[in-house]
């Protein structure tokens, strides 16, 4: 068992400090390990000749490694972004058909249209009256599905309620209230 267990450590005095505990190195202070007196007391080494240029390199290479490591976050939040976007493409969305110009229709409310993208286009549909078309763009689509739906009001138009099943006559009915032709037509 070591007796400096049980013993504070000693208290060297040496010129302007005072250590506590053994001193390890047996050096006179103010000498550096090659035993030239280079350093100065506080065993801080004075700057070599050129340490400007030195310094700044290293802030350049700190601030080209700060950037680096930037760009590359902003890569990965790309990345993340583009993932979700990729993800959130077969997400439904709604938009409003106002209008049917130029045919001579009248909408008595805007008809609530829902759009999906899918692979090679896009498909509009009307879920109230269910009816739906595609395009390749979203225009096309709820163009499409405006000739459609006025297709098929026209088709109703000649029909009578009596020959209709109970969703035909549904989807005849929400057509029929909401859609009327223009007093020009």
């Amino acid at each position: 068992m070591s007796i400096s267990k049980f013993f504070p450590p000693a208290i060297h005095r040496n010129d302007d400090s005072v250590e506590v505990g053994p001193r390890r190195d047996k050096r006179p202070f103010g000498q550096n390990r090659r035993g030239s007196a280079s350093e100065t007391k506080t065993g801080i080494m004075p700057p070599k000749p050129g340490w400007e240029i030195d310094l700044s390199e290293l802030l350049v290479k700190a601030r080209v490694e700060a950037i680096e490591r930037d760009v590359s976050d902003l890569k990965k939040s790309i990345n993340q972004i583009l993932n979700i976007i990729e993800h959130t493409k077969a997400i439904p969305f709604a938009s409003p058909i106002v209008t049917f110009a130029p045919e001579l229709f009248k909408l008595s409310t805007p008809l609530n249209v829902v759009l999906t993208q899918v692979e090679n286009g896009y498909i509009a549909s009307f879920p109230e009256a269910n009816l739906g078309s595609s395009g390749e763009t979203m225009h096309e689509a709820i163009e499409n599905l405006k000739d459609l739906i006025l297709t098929v009001y026209r088709e109703f138009e000649s029909m009578d309620d009596d020959s209709l099943g109970p969703a035909i006559l549904k989807q005849k009915t929400i057509l029929f209230n909401l859609i009327q032709r223009s007093r020009e037509a």
